[in-house]
């Protein structure tokens, strides 16, 4: 699937663009919409909302989703947000989490309305920051049917204590922003030091090689400037808070190279809706630019809006992507995640492998599992050749399956066939029996 939509992409050459604009706040607010390249009239296209990392413009990394995403069949459209590049808005290069959620749903709302859209089709993609902004905006009302988020970046009060220096390290960066907001209010005036910079300098970033290299994010539409006001409601900005609320299928793709990976993890297990989780070794800033990175992300975001916004789901595809889900949370080390796949007793016969043949609680297996593979530095698990068996809320699955796991210097691959059974529990296909038989094996067990 991740080849075809690839080939898809370069089938369709390079997109059409066009600038618009609409209202967020009583401001003018400039934007970018890219179309496949000679979309025929009258065409309604699937439509994807596209927003970056924390005080950056959509000529950055939104720009090169849009134009990876319209190349494979999508309308998409990026936006500098209030007080940020080509829009109005006199908090200049302000980072104001609420404000940006407005804006999210404003941009949504006027892409809804364009005539070359379909707006059942409508989705949201977000990168590192403006997930959470883009979460809080589907809450709120914006009509995005689904949403993909990738180089998450995921806070609360406790992350942020580890980020910022503890609690004497938040409490001066608040003083700071409080005193800056308080400024603004009393002269209109906006205090502001560079976003990113040289180590010793003032910038807030002085570790991201994407923000100080001019063939990448440092570009001139960009002021590299950070209103200090900022810290006022970045620091207050809890972003795990929204993914309980969120119903809509929401991708995850992250890795343990990039941001605060326990956040995203921990953000993909408490969503509320269906969900998915692909893990790879990518930097986090590699996600923005980086050839791979952006093809892989773009293609699977691709692949996902499609199953989730073309129509009703249907129980097999459900049912075959609870089982990728197996595979993608283990890759990804999120337990959590892994135990909600599971009925709460299941079957299991690995006595192939010298395991066992039991029946056993979900929450000790997945403690079994997160012992065992935790030593691993990297896995991954690819699931293929499904064969479905449905009757009813239940389901007999024949698979076949290969894991490579790596540690230090050594590598295990071992392949052979699953057989998986599943119940329908509420809306949810959980897994009750779970078998394996060794077909082959490579490497250093």
């Amino acid at each position: 699937m991740l080849l075809l939509s690839i080939l898809g992409s370069i089938a369709l050459g390079a997109p059409d663009a066009r600038q618009v604009e609409f209202k967020s706040g009583g401001e003018r607010i400039v934007g970018v919409v890219y179309t496949p390249r000679e979309t025929k009239p009258g065409t309604r296209l699937p439509g994807v909302v596209i927003t970056g990392a924390w005080f950056t413009v959509k000529d950055q990394m939104p720009t090169n989703y849009a134009k990876a995403l319209a190349a494979q069949g999508f309308a998409t459209l990026v936006f500098d947000f209030r007080g940020f590049g080509k829009s109005g808005g006199k908090t200049r290069n302000a980072e104001i989490p609420a404000q940006k959620a407005e804006d999210i749903r404003a941009a949504a709302e006027f892409f809804s309305r364009q005539p070359y859209i379909d707006s059942s089709r409508l989705a949201g993609m977000a990168m590192c920051a403006s997930t959470g902004y883009m979460a809080n905006a589907i809450h709120a009302g914006a009509p995005l049917k689904a949403m993909a988020a990738s180089a998450l970046w995921i806070q609360d009060a406790s992350a942020v204590e580890s980020v910022y220096g503890g609690k004497e390290g938040v409490a001066k960066l608040l003083k700071i922003g409080d005193d800056a907001m308080a400024k603004f209010k009393q002269t209109g005036i906006v205090e502001d030091v560079p976003a990113a910079g040289p180590p010793g300098s003032d910038a807030i970033m002085q570790q991201a090689p994407y923000y100080t290299d001019s063939s990448r994010g440092l570009i001139p539409a960009w002021d590299n400037r950070f209103a200090l006001m900022s810290w006022a409601a970045w620091l207050r900005f809890d972003s795990l808070a929204p993914a309980k609320k969120l119903r809509v299928p929401v991708l995850v793709l992250h890795s343990d190279n990039a941001a605060l990976p326990d956040m995203a993890r921990r953000f993909h297990a408490e969503l509320g809706g269906p969900k998915e989780i692909y893990w790879t070794q990518d930097a986090h800033m590699d996600f923005y630019d980086q050839p791979e990175p952006v093809s892989r992300s773009s293609s699977l975001a691709a692949e996902f809006f499609r199953r989730r916004l073309d129509g009703p789901v249907s129980d097999r595809s459900e049912i075959i992507t609870a089982i990728q889900q197996v595979a993608a949370s283990v890759d990804a080390k999120s337990w959590a995640a892994l135990r909600q796949r599971f009925a709460p007793k299941l079957e299991i016969d690995y006595t192939s492998l010298g395991g066992e043949k039991a029946t056993v609680d979900a929450d000790q297996l997945v403690e079994d599992w997160r012992a065992y593979h935790q030593k691993f530095d990297s896995m991954r698990h690819v699931y293929y050749n499904f064969e479905v068996q449905l009757d009813g809320r239940r389901a007999l699955v024949m698979h076949d399956g290969i894991a490579t796991l790596t540690h230090g210097e050594k590598r295990w691959t071992v392949g052979g066939r699953y057989t998986v059974s599943l119940e329908k529990m509420g809306k949810d296909w959980k897994i009750n029996k779970l078998a394996f038989e060794k077909k082959f094996e490579q490497g250093d067990r």
